[in-house]
């Protein structure tokens, strides 16, 4: 993987919101480059500084003026015009009378059961585990 394809991953990686393979690839990535470790390093002192940064106060009255916005900018009407309410109606039906159908197929398939993946892939483990940053 490149620097171009790991950086936009590394709040996702800091975060351990990316599957084993890749949490995997960019960590051999970072090894060898500094560039990225560098970025790593100040996404984790931004999480840190918006970690100890307190919420601010709403203004008293907030939530009554924005609920009395959202209701007035609200639409009375339907969002759709008489003529086309029944199209998408019709649409709707065809819709989910397909998608009942394929249920229907898909579940008469006489299928094998799936593998479930090995308990301890322990090596995937183990790097996954050095990757906590906090």
């Amino acid at each position: 993987m490149t620097c171009r394809n790991i950086q936009p991953l590394l709040s996702a990686y800091l975060d351990r919101e990316l599957g084993g393979d890749e949490m995997l690839d960019i960590r051999s990535h970072l090894r060898d480059c500094e560039e990225c470790r560098f970025e790593l390093e100040n996404l984790v002192n931004l999480k840190r500084l918006l970690t100890g940064l307190e919420a601010p106060e709403t203004p008293a009255g907030f939530e009554e003026r924005l609920l009395a916005t959202v209701i007035q900018d609200r639409p009375v009407a339907c969002f759709l015009p008489r003529r086309r309410v029944g199209a998408a109606l019709a649409f709707a039906g065809v819709a989910a009378c397909s998608m009942a159908a394929t249920l229907i197929v898909m579940a008469s398939l006489d299928r094998a059961p799936v593998a479930a993946p090995p308990v301890g892939n322990s090596a995937m483990a183990r790097e996954i585990s050095r990757d906590r940053v906090f």
